[in-house]
């Protein structure tokens, strides 16, 4: 029935027909069933505020009606489409499109190639997919339907001229094709996504999402002054700020104390602790080539960091997978990854299971050292005073923070520095500007949005639409999210 209640909301929008000055014409993208309400409702906002907006669409089939349950978009569909073109939205659809495919260029080619690579790995839940007869069918399916995406968007955008064009993320499966043709045409792209968070996103300007650009962002930042935190690392840690606002809950238990970790791992107390942390395996911030400048993969970067610390018998080497993979069915976990590609570890390697509820932060406690490839764990874990090196590249690399390494003999070098010198002091301008980041990443950069994942809208999500779409202003607490979703001036690349 939530798909009825959104049709009644949107019978009753009303544009108020509000005057802009300087209205924008804004071509909203919108391919898959996961982000159709959320393109409609910011498109509808758009509208308020006073732009003309194109909301293109392909034709609904089963990949736009998969994720629905009880009266499906596929029935609903005409209804939604038509109070759409009634609130004044203009609708095109991909699959009614009469241009004449373009054919596209050799780079382009490349560029589907590589995305639909992203693509398989994303959808199989494994980057290490078996390339068997079933899969290369798969693969071929999803490199036609890129490649004629391509050619049909590529031609649209060449006949049709707008101000600024939104799609989610920019780098899976259609979006990342369209964010290439867009880049190559020089347009404004504006990126949105989602954080861990109910209630706000990132929005990213000409670049992808998964891309984690935020060096632009962090120098108008990382000089001003921190009053108060706005979240501390405290706070963060423990299981009630997972209870409530947040897709996945992380962390269902309080950390635990030193002793009981000791205990429980049967790890030795006099011997050097390092913590390597890995990512969710088939994260598209793992997958992306910026983020592999060291390693030629995460799972490379894995096996090559275990295989160096194979010989170091007196440290005790604790491996927590991401806790995203017991939430989210991976086919291939850090876990597996281990077991499968690695030989059998020695006694002093402790690999915890996907499933342990064992909190993140009480290992950080018992740790001397912590190792991440690219997660947001590694600033954390400065600000707990304890040294952390990063294999990939993350939001925090680069900014004095955490050891981030040029080249590998570099990486590799300062693991054994750190383990030479248990016990090191982290400089305070590392922490100060962990302290900073912490601010700016939890703070500056998410914007405060009103539509979360349409499987997470609930009666009080109902409630605020209805409320948006009637009332003649955007309340303010959404107005500044919004018009820098639409603002096609601004040339810059990376998050707002």
């Amino acid at each position: 029935m939530s798909l009825n209640r959104y049709l009644k909301i949107l019978e009753k929008f009303d544009s108020n027909n509000n005057h802009n000055a300087n209205p924008k014409k804004i071509l909203i993208l919108s391919i898959a069933s996961n982000d159709f309400i959320i393109n409609c409702s910011i498109a509808h906002v758009l509208v308020k505020l006073g732009h003309q907006v194109t909301l293109l669409i392909q034709k609904p089939s089963e990949k736009l009606t998969q994720h629905f349950t009880g009266l499906s978009l596929r029935k609903i569909f005409p209804s939604i489409i038509k109070v759409i073109k009634k609130n004044e939205i203009k609708i095109e659809s991909l699959k009614t499109l009469k241009e004449k495919k373009t054919n596209v260029s050799v780079k382009l080619k490349k560029e589907i190639y590589r995305q639909t690579e992203e693509d398989i790995k994303r959808i199989l839940k494994n980057p290490l997919y078996l390339k068997n007869q079933k899969n290369k069918k798969l693969f071929e399916t999803i490199k036609m339907n890129n490649f004629n995406f391509a050619t049909t968007f590529e031609s649209f955008v060449k006949k049709n001229n707008f101000d600024n064009y939104i799609i989610d993320s920019g780098s899976w499966a259609e979006y990342g094709v369209a964010f290439t043709i867009l880049r190559e045409l020089d347009k404004t792209i504006t990126c949105y996504g989602y954080k861990n968070d109910k209630n706000t996103i990132m929005i990213s300007k000409n670049t992808p999402f998964n891309n984690l650009n935020i060096e632009e962002a962090w120098k108008r930042n990382k000089h001003s002054s921190i009053s108060k935190p706005y979240l501390t690392i405290e706070k963060l840690s423990k299981k009630e700020y997972y209870k409530k606002n947040v897709f996945l809950s992380f962390h269902t238990e309080n950390p635990l104390n030193k002793d009981i970790i000791y205990k429980k791992l049967s790890l030795n107390k006099n011997a050097y602790t390092i913590l390597i942390l890995t990512n969710l395996a088939f994260d598209t911030t793992v997958l992306t080539r910026k983020t592999n400048y060291l390693f030629k993969s995460h799972f490379d970067w894995l096996k090559e960091t275990i295989n160096f610390l194979l010989p170091k018998k007196n440290c005790n080497i604790i491996i927590r997978p991401h806790p995203a993979e017991k939430l989210t069915n991976c086919n291939m976990s850090c876990e597996k990854y281990v077991d499968m590609y690695l030989d059998k570890l020695s006694d002093n390697f402790k690999i915890l299971p996907s499933s342990t509820s064992i909190n993140t932060y009480g290992l950080i406690e018992v740790a001397d050292l912590g190792i991440v490839y690219s997660s947001d764990i590694g600033w954390e874990m400065i600000l707990k005073n304890k040294p952390v090196i990063s294999g990939g590249m993350g939001a925090a690399w680069g900014k004095n923070i955490q050891y981030d390494p040029k080249n590998l003999k570099e990486y590799f070098s300062k693991i054994d520095f750190f383990i030479k010198r248990k016990k090191i002091t982290i400089p305070s301008v590392k922490k100060k500007n962990a302290e900073k980041f912490m601010n700016f990443y939890m703070k500056e950069v998410p914007k405060t949005f009103p539509f979360p994942l349409f499987e997470y809208w609930n009666n009080h999500t109902f409630d605020e639409v209805e409320r948006i779409f009637k009332n003649s202003k955007i309340s303010s607490k959404y107005k500044k999210t919004f018009e820098i979703l639409s603002e096609s001036l601004v040339r810059v690349k990376g998050v707002i």
